[in-house]
């Protein structure tokens, strides 16, 4: 136990100056935030748009990932987009589902193992 006190008093005061060091100082810039224009006003918000590729509307996992796209939507004030559809909707049979997603015509997408079992074992 006294081996372990003589050592309480380095480690605090490391400690202290680590904690210090990372505060660090003033740079020596002048300038204030209210004179340099705000950033959102010179350029308007960019907004990132992907698809998703659900094989049925009223399953459930398409009902949750609409869910997610609306709460998406709602938190980054419209700057992300999730455009939602079906394999009927898009005309695309289940076994297409792995090729689309890897040449990049969908986004992100489900995939059920049915369907894509002879192509991804």
């Amino acid at each position: 136990m006294k081996a372990l006190r003589k050592f309480v008093i380095p480690i605090l005061l490391g400690m202290f100056l680590l904690i210090l060091a990372a505060c660090g100082g003033d740079d020596g810039d002048t300038t204030t935030a209210a004179t340099q224009p705000p950033a959102a006003a010179t350029q308007p918000p960019t907004v990132y748009s992907f698809q998703f590729a659900c094989i049925n509307r009223t399953l459930n996992p398409c009902k949750l990932i609409m869910k997610l796209a609306d709460t998406l939507r709602a938190r980054t004030n419209g700057q992300l987009d999730i455009q939602i559809s079906s394999f009927p909707e898009l005309g695309l049979a289940g076994p297409d589902t792995l090729r689309l997603l890897q040449d990049g015509t969908l986004d992100f997408g489900e995939i059920y193992g049915g369907y894509v079992g002879g192509d991804f074992p």
